[in-house]
């Protein structure tokens, strides 16, 4: 590993990450322990939980990541490579990441890193959105209405800059792919099955 270049590190790591977003459906089911440590860092717990929770849920903090290929490649692959299996799972982590913005009382947190994290929820879904998928891929998309709410409340109240404006032109560029015919007709067939 010392021996190769950054370039084919990061290759690398990317292969093996599309590797695991395609396969990461299988473990639907599994189980792993994970140890948490308390906020002064002394009682360790050991407790189990999902295996694909656990996965989505350290891609998750990678989104926000201080290395712009880390977050990048990180976003692509979950956008583009993720197992249909796995969406009810993603999406259910964005729409959290999502609403804990908005904290506890409403107060909504305008930092970077929640500026950055809200521009890649858009980007990554809208990955999603624009891959060919048979109807039945996306039946545990069922509350992406109310993902996209929370991001239209999130980005109407960003001020104006130039990196606000991509946020918005991509946030348009998401609703106008749910609108599409194609995804209109699975999101109502949606609606009619809750």
């Amino acid at each position: 590993l010392l021996a190769k270049k950054p370039a084919e590190v990061l290759q690398e790591w990317t292969n093996y990450l599309g590797f695991l977003c395609a396969l990461g459906a299988v473990t639907v089911g599994q189980e792993v322990v994970v140890q948490e440590t308390d906020k002064k860092g002394k009682n360790v717990a050991e407790k189990k939980v999902p295996a694909l929770e656990q996965f989505i849920s350290e891609l998750m903090k990678l989104l926000v990541s201080e290395h712009l290929n880390v977050r990048e490649t990180v976003k692509k692959t979950m956008g583009n490579a993720m197992s249909p299996a796995a969406y009810g799972v993603l999406f259910r982590h964005l729409e959290l990441g999502t609403k804990q913005i908005f904290g506890d009382v409403g107060q909504i947190d305008f930092s970077e890193e929640s500026i950055l994290y809200v521009d890649q929820v858009i980007s990554i879904m809208k990955l999603v959105l624009d891959q060919d998928h048979k109807s039945s891929d996306l039946t545990s998309l069922s509350n992406i209405e109310v993902l996209i709410m929370t991001l239209v409340k999130f980005v109407r109240q960003l001020t104006i800059s130039v990196a606000s404006l991509q946020t918005k032109h991509k946030l348009c560029g998401l609703i106008a792919c749910t609108r599409s015919e194609e995804h209109t007709s699975e999101l109502q067939s949606l609606r009619k099955s809750r």
